[in-house]
């Protein structure tokens, strides 16, 4: 009976014993790429985020870091030189390329990286909208974030591996300021007026043709006054701050000694705006059409 059990013990240790070598020998033949970065480097990776025009924009700086990048080719397998490490995440980024050690089977280093500003702006969003959230009248600081780095590599079979990392990094949101800055208004005209004085021609009588135009902030704007049969002249203004905005006011008078039927309009020259159309509609004795055009400005 001790006989029987001896064997089948010994039988068993066998077994285990061809089992673990198979398990070795597998492994070492396994062909893999590991991208490590080193742990507890918040002071190293940060994001650094500001508050402007209402919301949390990321400074654009680069973080460097080391790393440890190892590999096996595989048996009778050769890795190609080119390492590609691409960003995961919603928003699209621009990958980089690095070099690996070739025409080796399996190789192990540190180095460290420096990860580009074109990289990482595909995680600013999700930071920004973290700061949007919490961030408030003081610096706040959050570790234990990270962003994930995609590696991968050929071997000379053609296979490519890849291995999936987490980078640490450290949102910094800086304080709003206390007395924030209204953001410049862009300049632009927000109104065109045409029209005349008086509101009712009358033959042989003054006629002023009136345009006034207002814009964001002092400024100058060219602009055409153009006719219904195509005449146009071109002109332009200077605007200037009254009790009621930014605003200039340009004029032409007329004087007409028999009938007309015109139309007027202010076409804007860097801007798609244009005012409505002013009408100069007189029934007159016979006469010459006598036009005495004056710039005018108040």
């Amino acid at each position: 009976m001790k006989t029987t059990t001896k064997r089948i013990a010994c039988t068993l240790l066998m077994l285990s014993s061809m089992a673990v070598t198979a398990g070795t020998s597998h492994a070492k033949n396994n062909p893999f790429l590991k991208f490590d970065v080193h742990s507890n480097q918040y002071s190293n990776a940060v994001m650094e985020f500001e508050h402007s025009g209402g919301k949390y924009k990321w400074k654009q700086k680069t973080i460097s870091l080391k790393v440890t990048i190892s590999g096996d080719a595989g048996r009778h397998r050769k890795w190609l030189p080119t390492l590609d490490l691409k960003p995961i995440s919603m928003t699209p980024g621009t990958k980089m390329v690095g070099k690996i050690p070739s025409k080796k089977r399996k190789f192990k280093y540190s180095d460290t990286i420096r990860f580009k500003t074109s990289f990482l702006k595909s995680f600013a969003p999700s930071y920004a909208e973290y700061c949007n959230r919490t961030g408030g009248s003081k610096t706040h600081v959050k570790d234990g974030l990270f962003f994930k780095v995609r590696a991968s590599a050929a071997n000379s079979k053609g296979k490519v591996l890849k291995h999936i990392e987490q980078v640490p990094v450290r949102v910094v949101c800086k304080a709003k300021p206390s007395n924030p800055q209204r953001t410049p208004a862009k300049f632009k005209a927000t109104k065109v007026k045409l029209y005349t004085i008086p509101a009712k021609p009358v033959c042989g009588k003054p006629i002023k043709l009136i345009t006034e135009i207002w814009t964001t902030k002092p400024g100058k704007v060219d602009f055409f006054l153009t006719r219904n049969d195509g005449a146009k002249q071109k002109a332009s203004v200077k605007t200037q701050k009254t009790a009621n905005g930014y605003v200039k006011r340009w004029g032409k008078t007329y004087e007409f000694n028999k009938s007309v039927n015109r139309r007027y309009q202010i076409v804007l020259a860097k801007q798609a705006m244009t005012s409505g159309w002013a009408e100069i509609k007189l029934n007159c004795g016979a006469g010459a059409d006598v036009i005495h055009p004056k710039a005018m400005s108040k």
